[in-house]
């Protein structure tokens, strides 16, 4: 979800108004709470509904990560919250306390699993004997 936020953000809008309908569609889904706990929201692994579809191995469902926020789902949930919601909105103040609650997080490790920060995430520095639960990357195929 996070990569396909990062394509909206940079997507123009369409005399068809689609974006717009995009964003309120994605706003209303995380204003309903779906995956959200009170540090965050979970990662891809904390989501079942990924077992019944095809996927990447490391986005395979384990139940232990349904029980922890993802730092970096929510940083960017949060940004993105931060950009198009309603700044009156109890969505917008939450996602205001979490930016705030991780902002000094850069290249932080949440639950052993690198933070999601574009800025922070040196893709060419890449070592993969220490992040393993990431192998293989996309990019890297």
């Amino acid at each position: 979800m996070c990569i396909a936020l990062d394509y909206l953000d940079f997507t123009c809008e369409w005399e068809s108004g689609i974006k717009s309908q995009i964003i309120a569609g994605i706003l209303k889904y995380l204003d309903s709470g779906a995956y959200l706990l009170e540090d965050g929201w979970v990662g891809m692994q904390g989501i079942p509904g990924n077992n019944d579809y095809p996927h990447m191995s490391w986005f395979h469902y384990k139940p232990e990560k349904a029980k922890k926020a993802d730092i970096g789902v929510t940083r960017r949930l949060s940004d993105f919250i931060l950009r198009y919601g309603d700044r009156d909105s109890p969505l917008f103040r939450r996602a205001k306390d979490f930016r705030e609650q991780y902002r000094q997080s850069g290249k932080f490790l949440l639950h052993g699993y690198p933070d999601y920060d574009p800025e922070a995430l040196n893709i060419k520095a890449y070592d993969p004997a220490a992040y393993p639960a990431w192998l293989p990357l996309p990019v890297l195929l």
